[in-house]
């Protein structure tokens, strides 16, 4: 169980880190777009 929760984790960071750099670039996401990726990140 804990070594599941590390890999989502580091999984949740590694997509965070991802989405600073393209912010960075100046690349963005419509609302709508963010809001399905999320719900389809936190699902079992």
């Amino acid at each position: 169980m804990v070594g599941r929760y590390l890999d989502e984790d580091a999984r949740f960071l590694a997509a965070v880190e991802k989405g600073i750099t393209a912010a960075e670039r100046g690349e963005f996401i419509e609302e709508e777009e963010m809001d399905a990726r999320l719900e389809a990140m936190f699902k079992p």
